[in-house]
């Protein structure tokens, strides 16, 4: 019937449509999909190889920076390599820095996102492939973001049922840096300090609680500039536990406000990077606006 030959021309355009991916002509103005290059250039290879210019033993990855003894990773949730190339105008020095980018995993969601980056792993390895996950025996999936339960009906904070560190029990990337002698500091909302997202995949590291965008700025550079070697990643407002809920241009991305923040010199900032730092300014969120200020990029990736 008419159902059955719609549902059956619905099959035959997906295929025209799949097929026409490898050469690149899916669909007007359609790019090829980027598949998450895991082992080399993704998400999950970024902090190992950050903290393996930093000389930490033990701790190597894939990807080339040239070493450093202190590293910055300023996190921007949602700001893609392709936002910031059709919107350049709004970040200029950020577009003016773009290098070849890393890719993110699959799905590319924040929590999966930040769970390759805490962990090293892909989110089939980490278990948290998204905003929500089904938990064997429950009725309703978990939201991992906030770590309740997904959709109507009474809300109830889960950390205490079903622990962050249970439900993802494998070492974080930070972990593993703090066990090499080499301080971790986290910088975000004090919301975040705790949340289940953090416990499960950005433990290890000392969470400094900072309000808005210059406390951010000011407590990175604080912890950056300490005695010992300092990996700050830095996690923003809009950031773990967060997401974006504005777009620029309007994509559901990151808000309009924000781009031009982070690809500008803030007031009052220059000069605060010490010396021997680097920004290490990847393609899924980060963009890091200190290397204006005396910073420089880290092996150009």
């Amino acid at each position: 019937g008419p159902d059955r030959e719609e549902t059956v021309d619905l099959i035959d355009r997906g295929r025209e449509r799949a097929a026409g991916w490898g050469s690149g002509t899916a669909g007007s103005g359609c790019p090829p999909p980027s598949l998450p290059r895991y082992g080399e250039r993704s998400l999950a290879e970024l902090v190992a190889s950050l903290l393996g210019a930093m000389g930490a033993p033990g701790l190597r990855g894939p990807i080339a920076l040239e070493p450093t003894r202190r590293v910055l990773l300023l996190v921007i949730d949602g700001l893609g390599a392709r936002l910031l190339d059709r919107h350049a105008a709004l970040a200029p020095f950020l577009a003016a820095h773009r290098r070849e980018p890393l890719t993110c995993g699959f799905p590319s969601t924040t929590a999966a996102s930040l769970g390759s980056l805490g962990t090293g792993l892909p989110p089939g390895e980490h278990g948290l492939p998204g905003y929500t996950v089904c938990l064997p025996g429950q009725e309703r999936a978990l939201n991992v973001l906030r770590w309740e339960w997904y959709g109507r009906g009474p809300t109830v904070d889960l950390r205490d049922r079903f622990p962050p560190e249970t439900l993802q029990p494998e070492r974080t990337a930070f972990e593993r840096a703090t066990s090499a002698g080499v301080g971790v500091s986290l910088v975000g909302t004090g919301t975040f300090a705790r949340s289940g997202l953090t416990r499960a995949v950005l433990r290890g590291g000392r969470w400094v609680a900072a309000h808005g965008l210059a406390d951010v700025i000011m407590e990175a550079a604080r912890a950056v500039a300490a005695p010992s070697p300092e990996a700050a990643p830095v996690t923003t407002a809009t950031g773990a536990g967060a997401g974006p809920d504005r777009g620029v241009g309007g994509s559901s991305t990151i808000g309009g406000a924000t781009i031009p923040l982070a690809g500008n010199r803030p007031p009052g900032a220059a000069g605060r990077g010490p010396p021997g730092a680097a920004i290490l300014p990847p393609c899924c969120w980060w963009r890091a606006p200190m290397a204006r200020w005396g910073w420089r990029p880290a092996g150009g990736s």
